[in-house]
C-alpha cells in the first residue's frame, strides 16, 4: 500500500509508534519506526517533526539523542 498524502502517512506513523510502545513498553526511536514502516530516515524525521509541531507526538530526548 503506497500512501502519498500526509494524513494517511501520519496515521501509519502514529500506529507504528503505538504498536512499538505496546510490544516493548517503551517509546520507539525514529529508526525503529523506519524499520517497521520501511521508510527512509529522512522521511521519518520529516513526518516526526510535522507531528511534533502539531502536538500529536512528543519527542523524548535521552542521553543518547532521540
Amino acid at each position: 500500500m503506497q500512501t502519498d498524502d500526509f494524513y494517511s502517512t501520519a496515521h501509519l506513523f502514529v500506529a507504528a509508534v503505538r504498536i512499538w510502545e505496546h510490544q516493548n513498553s517503551a517509546p520507539p526511536s525514529v529508526e525503529d519506526v523506519c524499520r517497521i514502516l520501511s521508510f527512509s530516515l529522512e522521511r521519518s524525521n520529516f513526518i516526526c517533526k510535522q507531528l511534533q509541531d502539531l502536538g500529536i507526538v512528543e519527542v523524548v530526548e535521552g542521553a543518547y539523542g532521540r
